[in-house]
């Protein structure tokens, strides 16, 4: 029960010649101090128990991992000493504390006779929250949507067992992608990251849930799940683009509002197209029944096409009545007598006139020549030869007529 610093005296009695031999086993005194807790925390501090309040100016350590000195820091607190790792512990990493002899007790005694060594290990990684994003309950979710699911600790994958299904449904397939690291700005906390795909689009306005099955452990083999983990998702309306009332998957014209339907796919609405079960054809502006792709006059104005483009008119429009040069005939006259209906001068009227200056030309010409054959036959091939007279004088003022040409003119 003595000190260990004090002497301890034996009175022996020995007779002169006698020898005594004393088997003595010297006890070392516990250790003046114990370890709070082990493991210990990671974030520190790190607390060891003193019997006696030391002397902190006595007071000499080392705190150590398997590869290299650590930084620390510490306080006192009553009799406990508080030991603050610099850049805290690693999880699951064991670390050696050595506290030099010599330090005394605020007594002046000493309290540690010799270097003592202890060992501790930083507390084990306990698994963190399970976190799902999107978060469970969303609505309007896309039909194209993944899910990521991020665990606070490393998994065992050969534990985890995800399963989508729609309500209404079956089970929908889904890829599994699966990543993890070390964090060790976390004192070496793992992390796990799972991506959840669907392997085909989702259906519109429908529920689902997402399952992680329970059983799942971390890395470590601790539980993380004892039962099953549900989600409950519901996907989106499908969207109408144009707000005509029909889903743009079945809307052929889903940004236009009038029209939405296209039997022969030919790009032109079933509404505004003249052959909707033809999707070589959709125009027939005169509305003939013939495509204006094959009709001569599609405007159906009694013009045909080729002489309206010849002239610059629109073939798909009924400009018949129109006068685009202003003579004041309109384009179905101009074609009809042959002339320009982009030139003032070329017009029906200035045709007509033509027609007649030249008739009366030809009649001119006709009438000429046929007096000169009578005048020719009747004066027995004499021709027109006449005896020469003498010229009336100015002062008759007449001239006098050949009888027989009075004869010719009367009749």
């Amino acid at each position: 029960e003595a000190p260990f610093h004090q002497n301890i005296t034996l009175p022996l009695q020995l007779e002169e010649g006698e020898t005594l031999w004393l088997n003595i086993t010297l006890l070392e005194h516990p250790p003046p101090f114990s370890v709070v807790e082990d493991p210990v925390p990671v974030e520190g501090p790190i607390r060891i128990s003193f019997l006696r309040v030391p002397d902190l100016t006595t007071l000499s350590l080392s705190l150590r991992n398997m590869s290299s000195e650590i930084q620390y820091t510490f306080e006192l607190e009553g009799s406990t000493l508080l030991i603050y790792p610099t850049a805290g512990l690693i999880y699951g990493e064991v670390y050696t504390i050595t506290l030099f002899k010599g330090c005394e007790d605020t007594g002046g005694n000493i309290l540690l006779w010799r270097d003592f060594t202890v060992e501790v290990r930083a507390e084990v990684e306990r698994g963190g929250g399970i976190e799902i994003k999107p978060p469970p309950g969303s609505e309007g979710l896309a039909v194209d949507v993944s899910f990521e699911i991020s665990f606070g600790i490393h998994i065992n994958t050969s534990t985890l067992k995800v399963t989508l299904k729609e309500l209404s449904g079956g089970v929908v397939p889904v890829g599994l992608m699966y990543a993890w690291g070390v964090d060790w700005g976390r004192h070496g906390a793992t992390w796990g990251v799972l991506k959840v795909t669907p392997k085909r689009t989702l259906n519109y306005s429908s529920a689902y849930s997402l399952v992680i099955s329970g059983g799942l452990q971390d890395y470590l083999g601790s539980l993380l799940l004892e039962s099953d983990m549900v989600s409950l998702y519901t996907t989106m309306s499908e969207p109408d683009t144009d707000g005509d009332g029909v889903p743009d998957s079945s809307d052929a014209f889903p940004y236009d509002p009038t029209a939405w339907k296209d039997t022969d796919g030919d790009g032109v609405p079933d509404g505004r197209d003249a052959f909707p079960e033809d999707p070589e054809y959709s125009s027939d502006i005169d509305g003939d029944g013939k495509p204006d792709e094959l009709d001569p006059d599609a405007d159906g104005d009694g013009m045909p096409d080729a002489w309206e483009r010849r002239y610059g008119l629109d073939p798909t429009l009924d400009d018949s009545g129109a006068d685009p040069d202003g003579d004041g005939y309109t384009n179905i006259e101009e074609y009809m007598e042959g002339t320009d209906p982009l030139s003032e001068s070329s017009n029906p009227g200035e045709r007509e006139k033509r027609i007649f200056e030249s008739s009366l030309l030809t009649a001119a010409v006709i009438l000429v020549a046929l007096l000169v054959t009578y005048l020719f036959f009747s004066r027995g091939g004499r021709g027109l030869r006449r005896e020469r007279k003498e010229p009336p004088l100015p002062s008759e003022g007449i001239l006098e007529l050949d009888e027989e040409l009075e004869e010719f003119l009367e009749e």
